[in-house]
């Protein structure tokens, strides 16, 4: 036998505001008469799970509701990952140090909210994507990028600010970013 979702909130009334919303988002695909996306989220036991889901209406020939074809797929794992990336990205933008990253060249990648203050940037247009000697005067870069390469930490000075260059690796066998920072006294 085939449920409805009306069906199963009778079943399962704990998911009726779940099911009233794929109800809606059954009778959208309907009306609509073509393939719909949405993402879905069901509690489940006692977390939030989500579900990226695509609904596709068939119709008889004469014009008759057929079948809804639904398929979906959780991304609970997606968008908690998101949402640390987001958190992550918000704490060191509002940092009270100066942070940016390298990539494996020397090209600034990433710069924070305080790195754009400092050096009187309006954007980050203006430092994202160049080389990091054309923003910063770093004396004997060429020395601590050899040493930073090889995997290792380097710390020093910055205009006398303490400034550290860290690798990161991330499974290669040669530093990708290194993640480097300016204490502001």
């Amino acid at each position: 036998q085939t449920l409805t979702d009306s069906d199963v909130i009778k079943i399962r009334p704990e998911l009726t505001d779940v099911l009233h919303q794929c109800v809606v988002t059954d009778e959208e695909a309907w009306k609509n008469r073509v393939s719909s996306r949405s993402e879905e989220v069901v509690p489940y036991h006692g977390r939030l799970r989500y579900f990226d889901v695509i609904k596709t209406p068939v119709f008889n020939d004469n014009g008759t509701r057929r079948e809804l074809i639904t398929i979906g797929r959780e991304i609970t794992h997606e968008r908690e990952r998101q949402s640390r990336i987001k958190a992550c990205f918000s704490a060191i933008n509002s940092a009270s140090d100066i942070i940016f990253i390298l990539d494996n060249t020397g090209n600034i990648f990433f710069v924070n909210d305080m790195f754009i203050d400092e050096f009187a940037l309006e954007s980050y247009e203006q430092a994202v994507g160049k080389h990091v000697t054309e923003t910063l005067d770093i004396p004997k870069f060429n020395t601590i990028w050899k040493k930073v390469s090889t995997n290792k930490t380097w710390e020093g000075t910055y205009k006398e600010a303490p400034m550290s260059i860290i690798p990161m690796m991330n499974g290669a066998e040669y530093p990708v970013y290194y993640i480097c920072t300016i204490k502001i006294k």
